[in-house]
């Protein structure tokens, strides 16, 4: 198995939405996507995969390290194999890579999310630059005019990934809604983790964040609509948003205890209508 089809494996099984952006990119692009998405991947899933925040600072150590130095001589890793020859191939900053590395220090403790601010900041550092490498990908000369569709973007993505998330996140004692705006709604981090938040007080977060969410979708979607069709590809794992919000409007503040999902059908049509369409809906 090559390097690239190691990376599309894994993306088929663990990250189906950019899986499916692969796809629509041009062929020559499809590789390198996904071994950017690959390294998201492989990132972004640590903390399911250890016990102690010891071994997930040393894997991202082993990430930073990695495409500092270009150890691709001396390591056999498929992802890294993959990814140091995108980073090559379209002149990426190696720098960009290590931020995201230095972002999911986070997700290995439970320590709150402090403001809205750090939020935002941890959204640009996850999200919003996944947006921005894919772009570069996709279109060098183009992609500078794609800075705020990302930026919003990568905050919709957030705000859909961690409310979807909430059983996992509150199962073990892990809270990024950022205190002081659950504070400004009458309600503490303590006790929604502890369920001892009422009803009333779970549907008042889920609520207010979910208009935080269509908000920034609202800013994302008007800068969308003027980016040239070569970038595109890079924005399709957001067509699924609009339908996962209105899952989440339904549940309300079920969604700490209910897992919210799409079939992989529906996922295939959102995409399929999206890119036909060639606009968000």
């Amino acid at each position: 198995m090559s390097y690239n089809d190691h990376c599309f494996m894994l993306l088929r099984h663990g990250d189906r939405d950019r899986y499916l952006a692969t796809l629509f990119a041009p062929q020559s692009k499809r590789s390198a996507l996904a071994a950017l998405y690959a390294f998201n991947l492989e990132i972004a899933r640590i903390r399911d995969m250890i016990r102690e925040p010891l071994i997930g600072e040393i894997r991202l150590k082993y990430w930073r390290d990695a495409i500092e130095n270009d150890t691709r001589e001396n390591d056999a890793n498929p992802i890294l194999q993959a990814l140091l020859t995108t980073i090559d191939d379209y002149h990426l900053s190696k720098e960009a890579f290590v931020r995201m590395c230095d972002a999911r220090v986070f997700d290995l403790y439970n320590d709150p999310m402090p403001d809205m601010s750090a939020f935002e900041a941890y959204c640009g550092e996850t999200a919003s630059i996944v947006l921005q490498l894919s772009c570069q990908i996709l279109d060098q000369s183009s992609a500078k005019d794609a800075y705020d569709a990302c930026g919003h973007g990568g905050v919709v993505q957030a705000i859909a990934g961690l409310l979807r998330r909430l059983p996992v996140s509150q199962s073990r004692g892990q809270f990024y809604l950022p205190t002081d705006f659950i504070l400004a709604l009458g309600v503490t981090s303590d006790s929604l983790l502890s369920n001892k938040a009422t009803d009333k007080e779970r549907k008042r977060v889920v609520d207010a964040f979910l208009s935080l969410g269509r908000e920034h979708y609202r800013k994302f979607r008007a800068n969308f609509s003027s980016l040239p069709k070569i970038l595109h590809p890079a924005f399709l794992p957001l067509a699924t948003v609009p339908t996962v919000f209105k899952k989440i409007e339904t549940k309300s503040g079920d969604i700490f205890h209910d897992d919210i999902s799409l079939s992989p059908l529906h996922h295939y049509w959102l995409f399929m209508k999206t890119a036909i369409l060639g606009h968000m809906l």
